[in-house]
Parts: C-alpha cells; sequence; structure tokens
C-alpha cells in the first residue's frame, strides 16, 4: 500500500468513526444496526492494522494527523470531527492491532457525550479504562506505559457494560429520541413509515414518524437498502414541495430530509461509484442521489478523485462531479491552482464537461501550466464549452510560441464551427512565409473547411492552383487539403479549379481533388 493508498484508507477510517458516533446517538446498545455499523467501521481500520502496526493520530482543532501524515485536509466532514473531538480534549489517539468492534463502539459511545459532561465523569480516557477498553488510548505517547497499562487492565475480571450516556450528542449535531418500546412500533419498517407518513391525519403521529426516520433511513445504507434509500430521498423532495400539504408538515419534511443527507449518507453514495462492478441501474441511483447536496459534493469527490486508480471508478466519480452542474464551479476552479498536475487536469476536464461560459476566464492561465498534459486538457475542454469567449481564447494561441498547442487549438476551431475564426484562419493562412510553418497553414485550412466558411472559397482556389517547383512535396500536401476544404464548403464556385486539379500528376492533389469534386456534386 502507498502513501496515497494510505491517506484514502485512513480517510475512510475516520469517516467510518463519524458513521459510528452518529450510530450510537441514535441505537440504544446490543441494537442489530448499532452493530452492523460497528462492524462495517472496524473493517475499515483492520488493513492498517493488519501488518501488527499501530495508528497513532494527533488532532487539532482544525485537522487530524495520522502516522505523522495529514488526512482529509479538504474534507469537510473529517474537519467537523476534528474540532468535534478537540473540544473533547482529545489531543492523541494510539489504536492497537487487537482492535475489536466492541471497543470501538464504546469509544464511540463516550464521544456523545457533552464536553461538560466528559469532564465530570473524569475525562474520555477513565471512562474508556471504565469500560475495559484495552486497544484504544487516549492523550498517552509512551507505547511501553501504553502496554503496560494494557496488561493490567486485561489481567482484571472484564466487565463488559457498555456505557450508560444519556442525552447523548451526535455528530455533528442532534440527537434521537428513544427507540419505540410497543411490539407494533419495534416491526415498523422504513416501507411502512413511509407509507404511514404519507397516509396519516394527526400532527403527533407525523412528528413522530419523522424522529423515527432517520434511524430506520440509516440502517438501509447497504448494497440491500440503497433503492429503498434513494426512494425516501425523492419521496421527501416530493412532498415537502406539495403546496397543498401544510406549510409545518412542508417545514418538517424539508428538515428531515436535510437530517438524512448526513456525512454516512454521503460517503455511501460515493462508495457506491467506487463499486467498478456495480450495475448501471445502482450507480445511476447513486449518482441522482448525490445531487440533492446541491455542490457539496465536490470537495469529497474531488479527494477521492485524486486518490483513485481504478479508470472505471475515475469515470464514475467524473460523471457524478459533472452533474452537479455550475454549483460545483467555485470549488473546481480552486482545485485549478493545486500542485498536483493531475488534480488541475482532472478539474479542467469537468469544467469542460459542465460547459458553463463563465470557467472560460479562469482556465485561460491554464494554457500556461507547466505540464503539457494539462494544456492539452484546457484546450480541449475550452472546445467543449465553445462561445465566443473561447474561440477568442483559442485564436490568441495561434499567435503564441508553443506551435503543439496552435496546432490542437486549430483542431478545436474546426472542431467548434463558429464563423468568429475565419479572419483570423485566413490571416494565419495568408502568411506564407511565416515562422508557423505548413503544418499551421494546413491546419488553418482544415478548420476553415469543417466550419464551412464561404468567404475563404476564393483563397483556398488560389491555393489549390499555386503550384512550387522548389520542394513541392509539403505544398502540394497544402494544396490537397485546400481541395477537401473546398468540398466541405460545397460551393459551386470552386468546380472549375477542381475538375483541372482532378487531372494533375500529383496523384496526392488530384485525388483529393476527384474526392472533393464527388462531395460537391453530391
Amino acid at each position: 500500500m502507498d502513501q496515497q493508498e494510505r491517506l484514502l484508507a485512513w480517510e475512510n477510517c475516520l469517516t467510518a468513526l463519524i458513521k459510528l458516533i452518529k450510530a450510537v446517538g441514535y441505537y440504544p446498545p446490543g441494537h442489530p444496526a448499532l452493530q452492523t455499523v460497528g462492524e462495517q467501521a472496524l473493517r475499515h481500520f483492520l488493513p492498517l492494522l493488519a501488518e501488527g502496526a499501530n495508528i497513532q493520530c494527533s488532532i487539532r482543532k482544525d485537522g487530524i494527523s495520522v502516522n505523522g501524515a495529514s488526512v482529509g485536509e479538504k474534507n469537510p466532514h473529517l474537519q467537523k470531527l476534528a474540532g468535534y473531538l478537540f473540544i473533547r480534549r482529545l489531543q492523541s489517539l494510539v489504536i492497537l492491532p487487537d482492535l475489536s468492534a466492541r471497543d470501538l463502539a464504546n469509544f464511540a459511545r463516550c464521544l456523545t457525550l457533552p464536553p461538560e459532561e466528559l469532564q465530570l465523569r473524569g475525562g474520555l480516557a477513565e471512562l474508556l479504562l471504565n469500560q475495559r477498553v484495552a486497544s484504544i488510548w487516549t492523550n498517552e505517547l509512551d507505547l511501553s506505559s501504553i502496554l503496560a497499562r494494557r496488561e493490567e487492565l486485561l489481567a482484571q475480571t472484564p466487565e463488559l457494560e457498555d456505557v450508560a450516556v444519556e442525552g447523548g450528542e451526535a455528530l455533528p449535531e442532534g440527537s434521537a429520541d428513544a427507540e419505540p418500546t410497543t411490539p407494533e412500533e419495534a416491526r415498523l419498517d422504513l416501507t411502512g413509515l413511509l407509507q404511514e407518513l404519507s397516509d396519516t391525519t394527526t400532527d403527533q403521529r407525523f412528528g413522530e414518524l419523522l424522529r423515527r426516520l432517520p434511524a430506520l433511513f440509516w440502517g438501509q445504507l447497504n448494497d440491500n437498502g440503497r433503492p429503498l434509500a434513494h426512494q425516501t430521498l425523492l419521496q421527501l423532495q416530493a412532498a415537502s414541495g406539495q403546496q397543498k400539504l401544510e406549510k409545518t408538515r412542508r417545514q418538517s419534511l424539508l428538515q428531515s430530509l436535510n437530517q438524512l443527507l448526513s456525512a454516512e449518507t454521503l460517503d455511501f453514495f460515493i462508495d457506491t461509484l467506487s463499486n467498478r462492478t456495480l450495475p448501471a441501474p445502482q450507480r445511476e441511483e447513486a449518482m441522482q442521489a448525490l445531487l440533492f447536496y446541491q455542490g457539496e459534493v465536490t470537495a469529497p469527490l474531488m479527494t477521492r478523485l485524486s486518490l483513485e486508480a481504478d479508470a472505471q471508478v475515475r469515470k464514475n466519480l467524473t460523471e457524478a462531479l459533472v452533474r452537479q452542474g455550475s454549483v460545483a464551479l467555485p470549488l473546481l476552479l480552486e482545485h485549478l491552482r493545486d500542485e498536483r498536475w493531475y488534480v488541475a487536469r482532472n478539474a479542467v476536464a469537468i469544467l469542460g464537461d459542465i460547459r458553463d461560459p463563465s470557467a472560460t476566464g479562469p482556465m485561460k492561465p491554464m494554457l500556461a501550466h507547466q505540464d503539457a498534459r494539462v494544456r492539452r486538457e484546457t484546450v480541449r475542454a475550452l472546445t467543449r464549452i465553445g462561445g465566443q469567449s473561447a474561440t477568442g481564447v483559442l485564436l490568441q494561441l495561434l499567435e503564441g510560441a508553443d506551435a503543439e498547442l496552435g496546432q490542437q487549438a486549430l483542431l478545436s476551431l474546426g472542431a467548434m464551427k463558429n464563423p468568429a475564426a475565419i479572419p483570423a484562419l485566413l490571416r494565419l493562412l495568408a502568411q506564407e512565409n511565416g515562422n508557423r510553418g505548413p503544418d499551421l497553414r494546413r491546419g488553418a485550412i482544415k478548420a476553415l473547411g469543417e466550419i464551412g466558411a464561404i468567404e475563404a472559397v476564393p483563397t483556398l482556389i488560389e491555393v489549390l492552383a499555386s503550384k512550387r517547383f522548389w520542394r513541392p512535396g509539403r505544398h502540394n500536401e497544402l494544396r490537397a487539403a485546400a481541395a477537401t476544404a473546398l468540398g466541405e464548403i460545397g460551393d459551386e464556385a470552386a468546380l472549375p479549379g477542381l475538375e483541372k486539379a482532378s487531372s494533375e500528376s500529383n496523384e496526392t492533389v488530384a485525388r483529393a481533388a476527384v474526392q472533393a469534386l464527388k462531395q460537391l456534386r453530391k
């Protein structure tokens, strides 16, 4: 596992911890859903502990470092987690290789206590000792001391009671009501809740159902429950927009929808896109679900994209970013300044696919990027955006010193078929002895043909008729290009010149002229 893979794995571990803290704030000890979330969290940690190494975390108010490397610097959820831990006076964390789901769950439940109550109970370290948590140690950096205290702890008779947490605080805000105790309520599943939510006529029952909704919803964040989770979001969104519904109910539904769009929900749907073998319908559900986040998903998607090695997964993540549309522009434009060339290139490519003309100006400096791959991608992106502004930027490349970019710009101008480029292309074509060489002139001819520039026909006829007796080879390639362009433009004024060229002794010119005549006469 290289450093980038480790960074992503550590970020996934901390994200899993967020989900677990959230879950223990909603589920009572022993609840099956809590056990599932705990086991999922443990699976994220195990690969990093597989070789017997410890995980050492340092917590600052604004960030977390694992084994000396900053993790999730651009992940807002991990930044919230850092502040959440810091205010509970957690400055360092050591996780030993024998980490268990039970220790993780007890650790998370301790963290749901408000900071002041946590300190009244003796602090986090004391609570963990009381719960016989032997694999997680806080605010202790001396490994020999940790191991000695661990041996003492394991030698004692374990009391495996869970920490009693009253009024526990969920991450990042709020807490859930107690689980229902009646048999009928215990049997209520998410499908039944959604149906009853639509049918109930009493405000009291409506409120009770909304309070029950989050726990049932988060229980569906798995492969089997994904369709129902997506359906829930769609139903809440549709219901919150129904004008026939009372205003207070619409507001309550909207608040519930925002509550469901939590960090773990976001990570679940991003994880879904990271499954390269996922069937298309399930991938589409994840894409649509991410649209609920209104651009807030841009940063975590870009972080995941920058660390992803699999081409299919990168394609999935890129499509999800493109679907965010213009709301993603501010963060994408920030990524243009990223020092990693591939991150800048990804941002450029996505901006090109979004095709918002307002991105043209901010993208212009990328044409001078130190990495040629970023420069080439910028030309392609400007081509996809199109419009007068993008055309103007590409035309400026024709006068620049980068011949490769100039040639690529000519291809792009032809593909864009913007008539505004015609005057500049004719000027370039007129520079017969210029220092840009025949390749750019040939590119200008090709672009004029693709645009269908009627006003270029006289000039192209002149080029076709011209001959050079000194090194004629490249000039004849230029003449052949002119014949092809005349065929694409389709102006009958070119017929005499093409007919004459079709009987030339030079095969390249004659063949191009014959083909152009066929195309023109159609």
